[in-house]
């Protein structure tokens, strides 16, 4: 009678310490899939543009867009679609310069520009960069991120209403260039001025 209690005993242990040891099992499964969701909510906002990278080829952009009904605009943009965005519809452009993404647009279409539609893009921009970096008297506002300046612009008059996401380094280079060459510039007038 004692063999047949204490191998109940045993058996009834072995049991419930089994059993015990499911639910840690569950609670850092759980974990781990919140874990998996904070890593790729930390993928998403490292893209510069879209769903997109600054630097990436056209190749690479039109695979991103592929169920876009993509379009050319001669001299102006390889890739190009309409979207509607808060309400708001848009087309969106992407720039290249050497086959390399270097900014992105979106520009709002006919009925879409108005005054409601500036201040909700405005809030919208505000709510995710922050305070603005700058704003000028003609209708811009500018953020910038590690990679991006981003630009808001508005003027009811010509009816445009946009936003632009530009390449940081792009537009870092292409400042330092202009300056080179205004420099240069200067030393051949300095040059023609001493004959």
């Amino acid at each position: 009678m004692k063999k047949i209690t204490i191998t109940f005993t045993l058996l009834a242990f072995i049991i419930i310490s089994g059993c015990g040891s499911v639910e840690p099992k569950k609670e850092s499964t759980t974990v781990k899939k919140e874990n998996i969701k904070k890593d790729s909510k930390k993928v998403e906002e490292k893209f510069d543009f879209r769903k997109s990278n600054w630097e990436m080829t056209q190749k690479d952009v039109a695979k991103i867009e592929i169920d876009k009904d993509i379009f050319e605009i001669p001299d102006i943009t390889p890739i190009a679609f309409y979207e509607e965005i808060s309400g708001i519809n848009f087309l969106v452009m992407y720039k290249f310069e050497d086959n390399k993404l270097v900014s992105g647009v979106y520009s709002a279409l006919g009925k879409s520009v108005t005054p409601e539609n500036g201040e909700k893009l405005k809030k919208i921009l505000y709510e995710k960069y922050g305070k603005e970096q700058k704003i000028d008297g003609n209708g811009k506002i500018y953020w910038k991120t590690d990679n991006s300046e981003i630009e808001f612009f508005i003027n009811l008059e010509i009816k445009e209403l946009s936003v632009t996401y530009s390449n940081v380094k792009y537009i870092e280079s292409k400042k330092a260039e202009k300056t080179k060459t205004n420099i240069e510039e200067n030393v051949k007038k300095e040059d023609v001025l001493k004959f």
